[in-house]
């Protein structure tokens, strides 16, 4: 099953419940930018992942690879004031 979540805004905390399986790259990508893209909406300085039903399968090497792209878009991100 495909990570699937539901979130929540407590005033600048998102909260996010996550279920299903990391089963690709592309998916754990799109996942952490939907994430990042709703903190940036509603301008949440805290982000807490709830993934403790998240089945992890990812290999080590892709998990390399996503912390490696991750690296890169970070210098997108900017803390808010």
């Amino acid at each position: 099953m495909p990570i699937s979540f539901d979130h929540k805004l407590e005033g600048e905390l998102l909260k996010i419940t996550t279920q299903g399986s990391d089963d690709s790259i592309e998916d754990v990508y799109r996942y952490g930018m939907t994430i990042l893209g709703l903190a940036i909406e509603h301008q949440c300085k805290l982000v807490l992942c709830d993934e403790r039903d998240l089945a992890y399968k990812l290999s080590t090497m892709d998990t390399y690879e996503l912390a490696e792209i991750a690296s890169r878009e970070a210098k997108f991100v900017q803390k808010l004031p």
